[in-house]
C-alpha cells in the first residue's frame, strides 16, 4: 500500500503541543517541513537519511523555518553526501538560502543542493513521483500539490492542499484523489483569513476518495470527530 506520515499536524500556534505542517511520502520526499518538524521527526525515529527531496507548499515558517536545522543535521549529524533536492513555487531558491543566511551566516553543505522551481500545472518527475503544482488561495506563491506513484502495480494519487481557503481551487485540487490531507484551521470563518473552517466542510464539496484534516488543535480536532471527520495527529500513518 502506498504511503503517507503525519510528522506535524499543527498549525502555527502548535497548540496541544502538535507540531508544525510536514508530512512523510513514503520514506523519501518531505511536504513541507515547519519550524518544530526536524524535532518531531526524531521523536519518531524517522530515518532522515532516506529523504532525498523535500517539497514547500508556501514560505510561512510553520511550514518552511525547519530546513535549517535538517540541513544542519545533515552536515553535523549524518554527515550527508548525496544531493538534495529542494522543490517548490517561485522564489524557492532565493527564499531558501535568504534563510540560511538569516540563521547561519555563511554556512556551506558538502552535499549538492539542487533546487527546482515548480511551474503550476505543470507535471514534474521527482524519482519514481510525479508532482503537480496547483494554484490554491492562501499567499500569492502558495501551491497546493497531486503527488502520483505506483504502488503494488496501481496508481495512487495523493493531494495535500497546504494552507488554502475553502473555494473552487481547492476543489479542484482534491477532486478523485485516493487520499487528501487538506487544513483545518477555524470552526467558523469570518472572511478575514484564507483558511477552511470546519462549517465550510459541511457541504460537501471536498470529493476525494479519502479526506484527512489537518493544521489543527485538539478542541478543533475533537469537534471535526464528532461530526464524523478524520483528524490528523503526530506520528498517524496513512496508508492507501
Amino acid at each position: 500500500m502506498a504511503r503517507v506520515q503525519i510528522i506535524g499536524s499543527g498549525n502555527a500556534f502548535n497548540m496541544d503541543g502538535r507540531a508544525h505542517a510536514c508530512y512523510l511520502i513514503e520514506s523519501d520526499l518531505l511536504l513541507d517541513c515547519g519550524a518544530s518538524s526536524v524535532l518531531r521527526m526524531q521523536s519518531l525515529h524517522v530515518d532522515l537519511s532516506f529523504i532525498a527531496g523535500v517539497l514547500f507548499t508556501h514560505f510561512h515558517g510553520d511550514h518552511l523555518a525547519g530546513l535549517p536545522f535538517l540541513l544542519l543535521n545533515y552536515k553535523y549529524i549524518l554527515k550527508r553526501s548525496e544531493s538534495l533536492t529542494i522543490l517548490g513555487p517561485r522564489g524557492i531558491q532565493e527564499t531558501c538560502e535568504r534563510l540560511l543566511e538569516l540563521t547561519y551566516p555563511g554556512m556551506t553543505f558538502e552535499f549538492p543542493i539542487h533546487y527546482f522551481e515548480i511551474i503550476p500545472g505543470r507535471d514534474v518527475a521527482f524519482r519514481d513521483k510525479t508532482i503537480r503544482g496547483m494554484p490554491v488561495t492562501h499567499r500569492p506563491e502558495s501551491l497546493g500539490y497531486r503527488i502520483t506513484w505506483e504502488k503494488d502495480s496501481s496508481r495512487r494519487t495523493f493531494a495535500f492542499s497546504g494552507d488554502a481557503a475553502y473555494d473552487s481551487q481547492l476543489f479542484e485540487l482534491v477532486r478523485g484523489v485516493d487520499l487528501a490531507v487538506v487544513e483545518l484551521s477555524l470552526v467558523e470563518n469570518d472572511g478575514s483569513v484564507a483558511h477552511v473552517a470546519l462549517s465550510e466542510v459541511r457541504d460537501g464539496s471536498l470529493r476525494s476518495q479519502r479526506v484527512v484534516y489537518s493544521h489543527v488543535y485538539d478542541e478543533l480536532a475533537n469537534l471535526a470527530r464528532m461530526e464524523g471527520l478524520t483528524v490528523a495527529e503526530d506520528g498517524m500513518i496513512l496508508e492507501f
